[in-house]
């Protein structure tokens, strides 16, 4: 009974952090896609998100599933939300300035780092199911997690819209920020066992390929944003 309330608890947990990390971070990178559109009257820029992404993926993702098979999985979560907290920091900081000189190289450099710090915590939680739960709730954490980001990428696209016609991009920034400090305090809560290498090494690698397929995806939607912006 105490296994079972334990998993329990550690699913609801696991799939808390996954729905609020998956949606604050689409709404965010669809808000900041609008206003470069908004700014550079260009789809280059509402799609450099969605192109930034999965190159930085192709690009670094041997190095980051070797970290993170060899560091504990836990503590790269933490430390990429951190950096990626501070990095959200800077840019709300910077922000002002960017929008009077060239927002679209900031958001350019800023994407690319928030890019790589997410990647880190994509893979390393994501990848660490085994760790999180017993074997024989694996498949519904893995249901849960999928399930959630599919619902957080189908309605993170209408709530971007909306709450971007609402509030200054400011506010949507700190909200983020909030989203990522939940993050850490959800990963920080939620207990990690240690596995062997090979079962690590095997996760991960499954886990790296199911977001590069979303990267292939991504990319096809952008080629789709910018046809329909030339028609």
């Amino acid at each position: 009974m105490g296994d079972k309330r334990s998993n329990l608890f550690q699913l609801l947990k696991a799939g808390t952090t996954t729905i609020i990390n998956a949606l604050g971070a689409a709404i965010f990178t669809y808000a900041l896609s609008l206003k470069l559109l908004e700014i550079t009257g260009s789809a280059l820029g509402y799609g450099v998100n969605i192109f930034i992404g999965p190159i930085i993926g192709l690009i670094l993702s041997p190095i980051i599933s070797k970290v993170v098979d060899k560091y504990p999985r836990k503590n790269v979560a933490i430390v990429a939300e951190i950096a990626l907290v501070i990095c959200l920091a800077i840019f709300l900081i910077i922000y002002p300035l960017a929008v009077k000189t060239n927002l679209l190289v900031v958001s350019v450099v800023f994407v690319s780092i928030s890019n790589i710090c997410a990647r880190f915590f994509s893979i390393s939680y994501l990848s660490s199911t085994p760790d999180i739960v017993s074997k024989d709730y694996l498949q519904k954490l893995n249901a849960i997690q999928t399930t959630g980001v599919a619902i957080a990428g189908i309605a993170a696209l209408p709530l971007a819209g909306y709450i971007y016609g609402k509030i200054a991009f400011e506010y949507i920034i700190l909200i983020e920020i909030i989203t990522e400090v939940l993050t850490i305090f959800l990963t920080v809560i939620t207990k990690f066992k240690a596995h062997r290498n090979e079962e690590k090494a095997h996760e991960t690698g499954r886990k790296l390929i199911e977001i590069l397929q979303g990267d292939i995806v991504g990319f096809n939607y952008l080629f789709y944003i910018k046809l329909c912006y030339m028609i």
